[in-house]
């Protein structure tokens, strides 16, 4: 077991972890409650995002090992990978009652709070924890995201121009800004902000089709499709761009152009969730039930959690008087909210 064990801690280190995953398993065989191999195999599966396992593994340490914060930490972070916000928030709290001064738990806090809709708490967590960590540009980011949340344009963008001054040719940092500056209703500040990104990187797809995304908050169509053509030029493979040039086709009745478009995109990515969607609305418009099942069911079956589809179907078989597969569809759509709220 001991050889084992540092052969899956090596291979961990490592990145190979299908193969960390097998020299554990032959020591949970033995020994099912062998601490060390549960912590490490709970790492293991949040590095391979099995969260679900990983919540399985992390949570049986943590009741042997409760005061090892640094798993709690871990347990929290899969919990709310879960979307298992209500229990995060019981890890985190739990490993405060003995690390108060500790910024990133505080951090994670608040996150888990603006997770579950508490967005003026979690704000206040994130707020605390910067106090404590006041160079770290992570919490600088997801404070301003959070006042972006809750409308705090200003503030938003105070913390985005702090981590600027530092890493001023982060082009994320600047995309996050614009988006501030569109939530607020101000297209100029945003595009300028833009602007000054495309000088810097004249030929990044990513640069010239959040362009066009403010060009479309403009209600300048013809130029946002300009940007967008642009970007898929530099990259023939820019999903966001075709993306919306797809919804412009739909919006401006080019059903044909629109329906073409997010088949491209299936092709290079058939998991998109957005493209599924779309496909079945599009079909559902043309009274075509046929395709339209067939995309909702893709959707339903590339994301356990994804419920527009399991809804838009209990509909269209209801509609059908098919109660039977109505009522599958139905049972499965509750047991998704239930994870999704546990």
């Amino acid at each position: 077991p001991e050889a084992n064990y540092y052969l899956a801690l090596a291979a961990f280190e490592e990145k190979k972890l299908d193969q960390a995953e097998e020299y554990l398993q032959k020591i949970l065989k033995i020994s099912a409650a062998h601490g060390p191999t549960l912590l490490l195999s709970g790492s293991v599966s949040y590095a391979k995002r099995d969260f679900e396992k990983a919540a399985y593994y992390l949570s049986k340490y943590v009741v042997n090992y409760p005061e090892n914060n640094k798993a709690r930490k871990l347990l929290g972070r899969t919990y709310m990978a879960l979307g298992q916000n209500d229990k995060a928030l019981t890890e985190f709290n739990t490993a405060l009652n003995t690390g108060a001064d500790d910024a990133e738990l505080l951090a994670l806090v608040g996150l888990s709070e603006i997770s579950s809709g508490q967005v003026q708490s979690g704000i206040a967590e994130l707020e605390k924890a910067l106090t404590m960590a006041d160079e770290s540009h992570a919490l600088k980011l997801e404070l301003a995201k959070a006042y972006i949340v809750d409308g705090q344009t200003e503030k938003a963008i105070k913390q985005l121009d702090e981590i600027l001054r530092t890493d001023g040719n982060n082009n994320q940092i600047r995309t996050i800004k614009v988006l501030a500056y569109l939530q607020a209703r101000d297209i100029e500040m945003a595009m300028n902000t833009a602007r000054q990104m495309l000088t810097k990187s004249p030929d990044d797809a990513d640069v010239l089709s959040l362009m066009g995304s403010i060009q479309v908050a403009a209600r300048d169509i013809a130029e946002a499709r300009k940007y967008f053509n642009r970007a898929l030029m530099i990259n023939a493979g820019h999903i966001g761009s075709e993306m919306n040039l797809a919804r412009l086709d739909e919006q401006q009745g080019d059903i044909a152009s629109a329906e073409k478009r997010y088949l491209s995109i299936y092709n290079n990515k058939p998991e998109s969730i957005a493209v599924l969607t779309s496909l079945a609305r599009l079909a559902g418009q043309q009274n075509d039930i046929v395709d339209q099942i067939k995309w909702l069911q893709a959707a339903r079956q590339a994301d356990k959690k994804e419920l527009f589809s399991r809804v838009a179907l209990i509909e269209i078989y209801l509609n059908k008087d098919n109660i039977a597969d109505a009522e599958m569809i139905a049972k499965e759509l509750v047991e998704t909210l239930s994870l999704i709220h546990i």
